[in-house]
């Protein structure tokens, strides 16, 4: 089967000890059959005291109450239609090892514009992973070179609770916000305040694929969720302002919207 990320298949009690508090994971205690590569196999795998390790991502916090969500494609194996952080899954044994690096996948994913003004991210300790993923989504054509302003953004504390991380015989303790879900699909979440002008703020997907040498785009709708009044508009296309239920979101969305309210 073709391979899309690599995260790792855990089972309860050998390299994973989920406590109230705290959570232990032991990755030199994963084999080469524990390694899931595409959601195929991922689905394949969910069984009462399995976890899986590592997805993860975020979103931001705009002007205090407002946060970019997309909407997944129909046609995805996993949460079909439903409304998303911009997250997903670790591609390799460091990912998984540095939980922190999964905050790539937000800027990865997310395109935001001032009008035809390309916001881009300011973020001490995380620009060259910036910087990278805005070059790579450059490369694929998705991203045309035009004006641009710098967009500072402030991390924004979540409750969090301690994961020790075990790899290559050393451990290592994180402070991290997370959530699993009922198929143990552990997600580490960030989220960055910013401010910034709503009426002229459209955006873009940035996630794409290659095929046959051939960069395709994703090109999910992109919405401007109120976290006050529950009513999201598209910054993609033209479109009446909707509701989203919590029944339209995804687990990790559901959990970020509860700590924000």
């Amino acid at each position: 089967m073709a391979r899309f990320y690599q995260i790792a298949r855990l089972t309860q009690g050998s390299t994973i000890f989920p406590e109230t508090e705290k959570l232990r994971i032991d990755l030199d205690g994963v084999t080469a059959a524990d390694l899931i590569e595409n959601d195929i196999a991922f689905q394949a795998a969910i069984a009462p005291q399995t976890w899986f390790w590592l997805s993860g991502g975020g979103t931001l916090l705009l002007n205090g109450h407002y946060i970019p969500v997309v909407r997944r494609s129909q046609n995805a194996l996993i949460n079909p239609g439903k409304f998303s952080l911009f997250t997903g899954r670790a591609d390799n044994a460091g990912e998984r090892a540095r939980p922190p690096l999964m905050v790539r996948e937000l800027f990865e994913e997310l395109l935001l514009f001032e009008g035809e003004t390309l916001l881009v991210p300011q973020l001490e300790g995380f620009q060259d992973l910036i910087d990278t993923a805005h070059g790579a989504i450059r490369k694929s054509g998705i991203l045309e070179d035009g004006p641009r302003r710098a967009l500072p953004l402030t991390l924004v504390p979540l409750k969090a609770h301690s994961v020790t991380i075990r790899h290559q015989g050393a451990e290592r303790e994180y402070q991290l916000s997370w959530t699993a879900g009922p198929s143990n699909d552990i997600n580490v979440l960030y989220l960055f305040a910013a401010e910034c002008g709503l009426a002229q703020l459209a955006a873009r997907d940035g996630e794409f694929r290659v095929t046959q040498d051939k960069f395709i785009g994703a090109g999910r709708d992109i919405y401007l969720y109120d976290l006050r009044s529950r009513l999201a508009r598209s910054l993609t296309r033209p479109d009446n302002p909707r509701t989203i239920s919590r029944g339209e979101m995804t687990e990790p969305l559901r959990f970020l919207e509860d700590l924000c309210l």
